[in-house]
């Protein structure tokens, strides 16, 4: 291994998502340790970028699904992974042999594969039928490899037709960490309990944020950050978004506009409660700023619409602020109010109280958060939410701050902890130590 690590999350990474680089720059702190690390990733582009020390491929050099136009519905899902079950039944490679064929077009992911010194799969429950054929490449080539921080979205009932597969790929990996429960039981149910299946953090939880003289920096620039403190107003940090099963499981029996309607009338009535009744100043966080539903912005645009008089104590953060950046804000906030679940990871990691908002069906929201965090009693589930009640558990976790920090505060040790033991693992007796 040189002087410089170079990991390639051979996964879709849309990086605008800021929870989906906290993730890579969660890997980044974690297994680089003091050396300089080169990241490469996949996205939906048509050539290749480089961000910082971040190389982005195009996706579809690697994968047909890509979670985009392409795959429209969770039925659309289903189809494309039997289909590619069967696929690697019959012997065939697909995309993935790509990465050690001698194709002129796709020779810098060739040469960034060649280099690598460590191959992830599974990156923020994409982890699929395509991934196993990475794994089987990787494993090929002598690398390194194995599935980090991964969810699974298959359907259980169709564990049969994917199961062989799935406990090949476990054989030949290095390692196997899933960061909820529901996903590491199913995968240890295809993988017959294999023992290399564990359950671990999810990686983000390891990215360090800018340090505080950035984000002091970076917040007295906002004239509403200046006047809240000089005020001796608490600062709460949101994110909003109107995508993934957050939304879309929420409000149930609403579609459409009116979905839209009772999530902003909801979410408002919450900051509302604390502009209202404990002073707070709001702060809308762009923890996405893809385009369409993917746009936090807007989102929050709606909501403050509606906050009525109460959206002069509520300001939207309009710059596209990397992952590291908006952990550190929200590390200076006094109460963070979150939907975008990797803000509250950050939340959870940096020790600021918060309530997460999202749904029952959300096993990411719980597992993580819930579960893995012992923060279930600071989840809100909008199924059927209830406003007044609702707004009483956030004035309540909201008045109980002191306590909730202290507990974060070791919870976030332990969590770190935790995935410094998976890091070890992760190189191997052969490999590097922090």
């Amino acid at each position: 291994m040189g002087d410089v690590i170079r990991i390639f999350i051979a996964e879709w990474v849309p990086l605008a998502n800021k929870g989906e680089e906290a993730i890579a720059r969660g890997l980044e702190d974690m297994l680089g340790g003091r050396r300089p690390v080169e990241l490469g990733v996949m996205d939906l582009t048509e050539q290749v970028a480089k961000r910082d020390n971040i190389t982005v491929f195009p996706l579809k050099w690697l994968y047909r699904r890509s979670g985009g136009d392409e795959v429209r519905s969770q039925h659309m899902v289903r189809l494309l992974f039997l289909s590619e079950v069967l696929a690697y039944r019959l012997g065939m490679h697909g995309r993935q042999a790509n990465l050690t064929a001698q194709r002129r077009e796709h020779a810098p992911m060739h040469d960034f594969f060649r280099q690598s010194d460590l191959v992830l799969v599974g990156h923020d429950g994409l982890f699929g039928p395509e991934s196993c054929g990475v794994i089987f490449a990787a494993h090929r080539q002598g690398k390194r490899v194995g599935i980090l921080g991964a969810g699974i979205p298959s359907p259980r009932r169709l564990i049969r037709f994917y199961g062989p597969l799935y406990r090949k790929a476990v054989e030949q990996a290095d390692f196997c960490y899933l960061r909820e429960r529901g996903s590491y039981e199913l995968m240890k149910e295809a993988c017959r309990a294999d023992e290399k299946v564990r359950l671990a953090p999810d990686p983000a939880f390891a990215m360090n944020p800018d340090p505080p003289e950035q984000a002091a920096a970076l917040l007295e620039k906002y004239p509403w950050y200046r006047r809240a403190r000089a005020d001796g107003r608490p600062v709460v940090c949101v994110t909003v978004c109107q995508k993934s099963v957050v939304y879309d499981e929420s409000f149930v029996g609403l579609r459409g506009e009116a979905k839209a309607r009772a999530h902003s009338r909801f979410v408002a009535g919450l900051l509302s409660g604390l502009v209202q009744q404990r002073n707070a100043q709001i702060a809308f966080l762009p923890h996405s700023v893809e385009k369409g539903v993917g746009n936090d912005v807007a989102v929050a645009q709606q909501v403050r619409s509606v906050m009525g008089g109460d959206a002069s104590g509520a300001e939207i953060i309009h710059e596209d602020l990397t992952a590291r950046q908006l952990k550190a804000i929200i590390r200076e906030a006094d109460f963070l109010v979150g939907e975008r679940t990797h803000s509250v990871i950050g939340s959870v990691d940096v020790a600021t109280p918060f309530v997460a908002l999202t749904n029952t069906k959300d096993r990411r929201m719980h597992g993580i958060i819930g579960e893995m965090s012992g923060c279930a009693d600071r989840i809100i589930d909008m199924d059927t939410p209830d406003p007044r009640e609702s707004l009483q558990r956030v004035l309540s976790v909201f008045d109980h701050r002191s306590e909730v920090k202290a507990f974060l505060k070791g919870k976030a040790a332990q969590l770190r902890s935790e995935l410094a033991e998976v890091a070890r693992n992760v190189w191997g007796q052969a490999g590097r130590r922090q």
